[in-house]
């Protein structure tokens, strides 16, 4: 009598087909209701947090905060050019640093760690001296003004540009 044994390529196929199979059931598109995993629920709002139409989330952001960083003179005045924001964490290589997106003397950093940082605003035209303060980010999002001694302000910044053209022309 004689017995049918698989060989190594028949029961390795076999495996593969079988193991294929019972994934193909679990990465299926429908849930259990026949919908789609990534379908808007009654709201519009997407499931996984992603934008609706609107382009508005619908879960809140589980990150730490942000670091918002207020620019200006010993006068008040914001101040948005000439100037380098460079945000550090405490004991770590990571760093941000901010040149062209401030806008208004303000300039928003959104951290990926919670913890100490470091927030260093320095001149890039040598007009003020390098100015340092440590801030502590948890969930909430952190404010931090920096007096720069020296620089220019972007109202005078604006106003010497204006002079400038008024001498080309």
């Amino acid at each position: 009598m004689s017995t049918d044994h698989l060989s190594r390529r028949q029961f390795s196929v076999a495996l593969a087909v079988g193991l294929g199979t019972t994934l193909a059931g679990c990465a299926s598109d429908d849930d259990e209701n026949g919908d789609d995993e990534n379908s808007d629920d009654e709201n519009g709002d997407d499931e996984n947090g992603e934008a609706d139409e609107n382009g508005e989330a619908d879960v809140e952001d589980d990150g730490p905060g942000s670091v918002i960083v207020q620019l200006e003179t010993e006068d008040g005045d914001p101040v948005s050019e000439g100037v380098e924001v460079t945000v550090d964490l405490e004991d770590d290589p990571l760093s941000y640093t901010y040149s062209q997106e401030i806008e208004d003397g303000e300039v928003t950093i959104a951290v990926e760690d919670e913890g100490e940082y470091t927030v260093t605003a320095e001149s890039t035209d040598d007009a003020f001296e390098p100015v340092e303060e440590d801030v502590s980010v948890g969930e909430d999002d952190e404010e931090v003004t920096l007096v720069l001694e020296g620089a220019t302000a972007d109202a005078d910044r604006d106003d010497d540009e204006d002079e400038g053209e008024d001498e080309d022309e």
